[in-house]
């Protein structure tokens, strides 16, 4: 036992700060055996126990004649590995993790494929919540976090401003976002397509501009389209995704003319020279009935002139 008590008080104090259990050290002697060193240890001083089963030995810092301990986050992934849990942030943190918000939770909450548990550690309550083994057994833990910051937006509050900070967030996960989904709630699916569209299109534009002209004449031999129309259809498509989803009066466009329509809907195959798009006038400053009532042709003609006026100082600003 003494040999076995050498071996483990060298093993701790070579590595200040670093979380063990008994089963770290079940090559070493039987593991009621360990336990009790290790009890032994705690009464000495010589290690501190931080949590049930779990011990350290804390680091001092002698400039501030003070003890550093573990982190949060290491206890929680020491917790993860003694039970074999697969874990991801939860809760308030994903929203902060992700950037969606600045906040920080004074509750450290994880999901976990194991059983729903609290711990206290040096004050700091630490929360893991159950949840399905699809949304992190199989996938990283960046998609588990992504995952979870939607849920904890909801569906109502998940908007444009919402989706971009998302994206960005989004776009160092390595794996394919629509990957295995066809499980998951519609609406959280629908995001996660969204945010893919999002950052294929970023991609695209990020690269070096040899390669785009590659894909472009690629597409070319698929479609048998001129690359200079295919080019064109791209720069449609993406001007029309901003004006409908990110354009401050969105609320104020719809489509005009039944090619642009057909277009949309995979009716023909690509769009015109022209798409014609309509602006609601009272985004103009306009009352709703305005246009409509009955005018002379002289204070028509002059109407229509400043309407046309306004129209262009609007799509210029």
């Amino acid at each position: 036992m003494q040999k076995a008590k050498q071996k483990i008080q060298e093993i701790i104090s070579k590595t200040p700060c670093k979380i063990f259990s008994a089963k770290d050290f079940d090559h070493i002697a039987n593991i009621n055996v360990v336990r009790s060193i290790l009890h032994k240890l705690t009464k000495k001083g010589e290690i501190s126990r931080i949590m049930h089963g779990l011990y350290t030995k804390p680091y001092y810092i002698d400039i501030v004649d003070e003890y550093s301990y573990p982190s949060v986050d290491e206890v929680v992934q020491k917790l993860a590995q003694k039970f074999n849990w697969t874990i991801a942030p939860g809760g308030e943190a994903t929203l902060n993790y992700t950037g969606v918000s600045n906040q920080v939770s004074n509750v450290y909450i994880y999901v976990s494929d194991g059983p729903s548990r609290e711990y206290i550690y040096r004050g700091r309550k630490i929360s893991f919540k159950h949840t399905n083994k699809k949304y992190i057994k199989q996938r990283s833990s960046k998609f588990a976090v992504l995952i979870e910051a939607i849920q904890r937006i909801g569906k109502r509050d998940l908007n444009d401003k919402r989706i971009k900070k998302l994206t960005f967030f989004a776009q160092n996960i390595e794996e394919d976002l629509l990957k295995d989904t066809s499980n998951i709630i519609f609406w959280i699916r629908n995001a996660l397509l969204k945010i893919k569209e999002i950052n294929e299109i970023n991609k695209f534009f990020n690269l070096p501009e040899e390669k785009r002209k590659r894909i472009i004449l690629n597409t070319e031999e698929k479609l048998k389209i001129s690359p200079s129309i295919t080019e064109k259809d791209l720069w449609v498509c993406i001007i029309l995704k901003y004006l409908f989803n990110d354009f401050k009066y969105k609320d104020y466009l719809v489509f005009k003319g039944g090619t642009s329509l057909s277009k949309a809907y995979n009716l023909i195959e690509r769009f015109s020279e022209d798409i014609d798009l309509s602006l609601d006038w009272r985004v103009l400053g306009y009352p709703e009935k305005d246009p409509y009532k009955p005018r002379s042709n002289t204070k028509q003609d002059k109407y229509n002139e400043e309407l046309y006026q306004k129209t262009s100082n609007f799509l210029k600003n």
